[in-house]
């Protein structure tokens, strides 16, 4: 089990490492991922948030973990298994806020929408398409659109 923040330098607040231990390592979670993965690879993806994390506004009183995406034994997994995975170990998982166009994604953020979670405002959403998509790289399609790109 291994805890890394968004760049190679990134630290962790250590409020949240711990329960980032919590949640996913000794000898309990260590069964759980062993029952749910067997000895297949995985990687979680997400974020801490909550108080001290986020400047602007509080998505939750303590520090936590919400996941937003998973990969298993090299596959990206589909929404409903990232949400079956977060129910398993019992952690949050970032809501869809709207299925549609990338043009309909954009007028929504250009709103400055508050947050489905807690009290800050939202600070973007992240879109994927329906099937999994690559470009000539390999590499998957997604776009992040920022409150901030339209200020």
């Amino acid at each position: 089990m291994k805890f890394y923040g968004r760049t190679d330098d990134g630290q962790l607040p250590s409020i949240l490492t711990n329960r980032l231990i919590e949640i996913f390592a000794g000898e309990k979670n260590e069964q759980l991922f062993e029952q749910k993965f067997g000895d297949m690879p995985v990687m979680l993806c997400g974020e801490g948030y909550g108080k001290g994390i986020q400047k602007g506004g509080l998505y939750k009183d303590t520090q936590d973990f919400i996941l937003f995406d998973v990969k298993i034994a090299g596959n990206w997994q589909p929404r409903e298994s990232i949400e079956n995975i977060a129910e398993y170990f019992g952690i949050d998982t970032a809501p869809i806020i709207l299925e549609g166009t990338l043009q309909e994604a954009v007028d929504y953020i250009k709103t400055n929408p508050n947050s489905k979670i807690g009290t800050a405002k939202s600070e973007g959403l992240v879109g994927r398409p329906k099937v999994e998509m690559l470009d000539r790289s390999g590499n998957r399609i997604i776009v992040k659109i920022k409150v901030n790109d339209f200020k």
